[in-house]
């Protein structure tokens, strides 16, 4: 990073309104600057997506868990991700850091104490993230030994992975705590509840993948749009727009679903709550340029520059 990208992101991050006890665990555990890149786009995220009537102790609760549960481990391009990815698995199962590991392992296990507090049931929410972590260490090693050459992932196989992948179950399992609308196993697997969830989170990284096309080209991250180009022979403008006929559909269905809900006079409280927030998950990528208004630095809708970063990527080939 250059001394400008420096000086940008501290102004910009300058400009964030932290909460401040988020900003506090911060300098606790000398996390200022290796979450400085991702502070912005993660701060945005959770006052864009968390329920209006939460509290300052449950925003800063979600901050952390975002930045680090999430974002952290997403951007995270360093070769030794297996190390880190192992022990965060181990600190899901239990395992609390001794005092001579990072401080930033005993930040992510003082994540799951303070969440664990509030005193409900934590296998779902610890279960969500240790789905996420198998995942993402596939998602590690295609962008190490794949990205845009030998060994790429098929479209539906990328698909499939970015259905973990993307923040939308993490972010459920938090709130469905910190927010006290807490589903029962069975509730949770209601069809339409599991329908529902599907939708929200499909819709959302269909939208990450379509402003997120230029850079992940020069992080030789996969994304949707150049897997779908690649394996049905279109150019980037006609793919882009098969993805976006994917997204209203999954944004379609979700609006079925909630007809349903509003229409069924069984439905309990916690799952009426549940598909709201839902709803205020899903207005945060129906809202035209929405994402590129808060992180013009990293997305962008812009294709010509999809373009010239996918012929400068396949020059180098």
């Amino acid at each position: 990073m250059t001394i400008t990208d420096n000086q940008h992101l501290t102004q910009r991050n300058a400009n964030l309104d932290l909460p401040p006890l988020f900003a506090e665990w911060m300098r606790l555990w000398d996390l200022e600057e290796i979450l400085a890149p991702i502070l912005h786009t993660s701060v945005t995220w959770v006052k864009r997506c968390s329920p209006p009537n939460a509290s300052p102790e449950d925003i800063a609760i979600a901050c952390m868990d975002l930045t680090l549960w999430f974002f952290y481990l997403d951007d995270f391009l360093k070769e030794d991700y297996n190390i880190v990815f192992e022990k965060c698995s181990k600190i899901l199962d239990g395992y609390q850091p001794t005092s001579d590991e990072p401080k930033l392992f005993h930040a992510y296990a003082d994540i799951i104490n303070r969440v664990a507090q509030r005193g409900y049931n934590m296998q779902y929410y610890l279960q969500t993230r240790q789905d996420n972590l198998q995942y993402r260490v596939k998602f590690a090693q295609q962008r190490f030994h794949g990205g845009m050459n030998e060994n790429k992932l098929s479209f539906n196989e990328y698909f499939e992975i970015r259905q973990t992948t993307i923040a939308i179950w993490n972010w459920l399992a938090l709130w469905e705590i910190l927010g006290n609308f807490y589903l029962s196993p069975l509730e949770r697997t209601m069809p339409d509840v599991k329908r529902a969830v599907m939708a929200v989170s499909s819709a959302h990284f269909l939208d990450n993948d379509l402003v997120s096309v230029a850079r992940d080209i020069k992080e030789r991250t996969p994304n949707l749009v150049i897997l779908y180009m690649e394996q049905y022979g279109v150019d980037i403008v006609s793919s882009a727009q098969c993805i976006k006929e994917l997204f209203q559909k999954e944004v379609n269905n979700f609006q079925h679903l909630l007809s349903k809900l509003v229409l069924n006079a069984s439905s309990s409280d916690q799952i009426r709550q549940y598909f709201q927030f839902l709803e205020l998950i899903l207005n945060y990528v129906t809202t035209p340029g929405m994402g590129e208004n808060d992180n013009p630095d990293r997305y962008s809708s812009n294709l010509e520059l999809a373009v010239i970063a996918y012929n400068q990527a396949q020059e180098k080939l």
